[in-house]
């Protein structure tokens, strides 16, 4: 699975949304047998916190993801709704906390695997591309 910077704009969007209370996460294939395949995260009525975000909903999420990066980033103290800065972030400086956010589940679909690491300064070209990768060698010629 690829993940696109739109994903990560959306995945933003969904989870600072679940901690304003603005969007709820359902899991419409649980069974007694197994979690859900997917997430599925649903605005509630009071509508999205950024008049954008509703572009994103309904949003649907894989099981693995939502378990090892979203809930572990919307777990985090660091960007809970209780946290006075970020309150404040939430009130006058919105695009910086969806900005913090949006590294944290970067940094997480990283360390889970969800993304590729960012390439080394080291031994890359000119436009960011490692001239060594075979993906990308007719673009360094």
């Amino acid at each position: 699975m690829s993940t696109t910077a739109p994903d990560l704009d959306a995945l933003t969007a969904i989870a600072v949304n679940i901690l304003a209370s603005k969007a709820i996460p359902s899991f419409p294939t649980s069974t007694r047998a197994h979690p859900s395949y997917y997430v599925v995260v649903h605005p509630t009525s009071d509508g999205p916190v950024r008049s954008e975000d509703g572009l994103f909903f309904p949003y649907s999420v894989r099981w693995d993801m939502w378990q090892k990066v979203m809930v572990p980033v919307i777990r985090n103290p660091e960007f809970s709704p209780q946290n006075s800065f970020v309150k404040a972030q939430m009130g006058e400086e919105l695009d910086r906390y969806y900005f913090r956010f949006q590294q944290g589940i970067q940094t997480g679909m990283i360390a889970q695997g969800f993304l590729p690491e960012p390439l080394e300064e080291e031994g890359v070209g000119e436009e960011g591309i490692n001239p060594d990768d075979v993906r990308y060698r007719d673009q360094c010629e």
